[in-house]
């Protein structure tokens, strides 16, 4: 973003680089209580904050977090907890922030604070290698479960607008294009849905 380079990494640590000769500006360790906590999904540039999500995957701890990081200096904004550990890339919708648990919740934070502001569980659970992430289109987020279904809801309150079956395990991210949505199955299917 401008002339930084931001990248997180698995051994809990987000380091923001000059990109023009690779300086480094600052380093965040976002490790709690010496545990490693692995940061695997994308982060999300908003505004002055870098936002990572965690997924604590370290041998004593499963819990990880969101974190706010000021993108200027690293320092932390705000941190929300989260039972199991984030897996995917970080999402902003509006002044929400999206992410997606490794139990397969959708969780919806507060942008500023930091503060839950819904949440919904998809079905099943992900896969420890399947780094699945939130779309949004529009006024609307979408989800993949590992049950099969697409889930549509409302972006700002969670609230549910539709789900549909597609027959077997979503094994990819959803990519929304105009109005469609394509995703894969696990059976190798490649499906396109309105």
């Amino acid at each position: 973003m401008g002339d930084v380079l931001y990248i997180s990494s698995c051994a809990g640590r987000v380091v923001a680089l000059d990109r023009g000769d690779g300086t480094p500006r600052w380093t965040a360790d976002v490790r709690v209580g010496g545990h490693e906590t692995s940061i695997h999904g994308d982060p999300l540039i908003a505004e002055s904050l870098l936002i990572v999500g965690t997924d604590g995957t370290s041998a004593d701890t499963t819990i990880g977090a969101v974190w706010a990081l000021e993108r200027a200096t690293g320092q932390v904004r705000w941190r929300q907890p989260v039972p199991q550990g984030i897996v995917s890339d970080i999402r902003r919708s509006g002044d929400t922030v999206l992410a997606l648990t490794r139990d397969n919740q959708l969780l919806g934070f507060d942008l500023a604070t930091g503060r839950p502001a819904w949440s919904f569980h998809a079905g099943g659970t992900l896969d420890a290698f399947v780094y699945r992430s939130p779309v949004v289109a529009g006024a609307r987020v979408f989800v993949g479960g590992s049950d099969g279904v697409v889930y549509a809801r409302d972006r700002d309150s969670g609230r549910p607008l539709w789900q549909r079956s597609v027959g077997s395990a979503i094994s990819t991210g959803l990519l929304a294009l105009g109005s469609q949505l394509y995703l894969a199955t696990e059976r190798g299917r490649l499906v396109r849905m309105s």
